[in-house]
């Protein structure tokens, strides 16, 4: 009886090695993400979450101008990502606006913490140009300060943008002065 248990378990074994070493067999192909946007970049290269004075912030990809600037805020001197908006692009940043904002507290989280997290959004066109300013507050992240550029012919555009940023959840607009 002993023996035949010694050949069974012989027999298995060099069953079990036959079997496990034939090659993988070939399947289909892996399935590969496609371009994350129309210029084929990815998203390690749009420095999203970056801000470094002299970098492009990609005014290419959306059409708004931008820059860095440094402005007086809160009785100091603040670096600010700055971002002009005309208002032919109106609808564009709207869509832009509504894309975003399921993922607005985990962006403005990250964006928070760069040392240069200031935004200056100017709407208006140059002329009899008014200030207020804002602080974006989201629980447990620093505040983002945002200085709004505008003017008469602008303030209906103005609340419309304060308006779409007051019902994101998770976040918080103070007034800092008007």
């Amino acid at each position: 009886m002993k023996k035949i248990y010694q050949y069974t378990l012989l027999f298995s074994a060099a069953v079990m090695l036959l079997t496990s070493c034939t090659g993988p067999t070939s399947g289909p192909g892996r399935k590969k993400m496609p371009d994350f946007t129309e210029q084929g970049d990815d998203f390690s290269n749009m420095h999203l979450f970056q801000s470094s004075p002299g970098l492009d912030m990609g005014s290419s990809r959306f059409g708004f101008s931008t820059s860095f600037t440094s402005v007086a805020f809160n009785g100091g001197v603040k670096d600010c990502a700055a971002v002009t908006v005309p208002e032919s692009l109106d609808q564009q940043a709207f869509a832009l606006i509504g894309l975003y904002k399921p993922f607005a507290p985990t962006l403005i989280a990250q964006w928070s913490k760069q040392p240069n997290n200031g935004v200056v959004i100017d709407f208006s066109d140059g002329t009899d140009q008014k200030r207020s300013d804002y602080m974006i507050e989201s629980k447990g992240n620093p505040d983002v300060p945002v200085i709004v550029l505008w003017n008469d012919k602008s303030s209906k555009r103005l609340a419309t943008y304060l308006t779409q940023l007051s019902d994101v959840p998770g976040l918080s607009l103070k007034t800092l002065s008007k």
